[in-house]
């Protein structure tokens, strides 16, 4: 799976669905549980390196602070393309994200749309 899916709003909406069902079988909840924690961990390296790639492209002031521009950071325009460049190859790096087979869920499944189905076929496969 794309690193930067792991952030999409469908996605983690679609995910709380999915978690919050109280009728999955206990096996499952627990395979379950290592999906969420592995998301968890690979979206906060995400942020972090998104957010040092957006620090370093930032203007910085004569003590070498960062300026901000209204509620945001000031970017310089020389660095954009590059920036741009960075966040766009994170965004794509493979990751490994544990998986459940769609069966496993049991009668929890018919508690899920297509659409959570559709946003969560990452993790709820086959």
């Amino acid at each position: 799976m794309k690193l930067g899916k792991l952030g999409n709003a469908s996605f983690n909406d679609s995910l709380k669905v999915l978690i919050r069902l109280s009728n999955i079988p206990v096996k499952t909840a627990f395979a379950l549980r290592d999906t969420v924690k592995k998301i968890s961990e690979e979206v906060s390296k995400y942020d972090e390196l998104k957010q040092q790639y957006i620090n370093d492209a930032a203007v910085k002031d004569e003590n070498h602070n960062i300026v901000h521009e209204g509620a945001g950071i000031k970017l310089d325009p020389t660095k954009l393309v590059e920036l741009n460049k960075k966040i766009k190859d994170l965004y794509d790096i493979d990751v490994a994200i544990p998986t459940v087979k769609y069966d496993e869920l049991g009668d929890a499944a018919a508690s899920l749309t297509v659409e959570n189905l559709f946003n969560l076929e990452f993790i709820v496969n086959g």
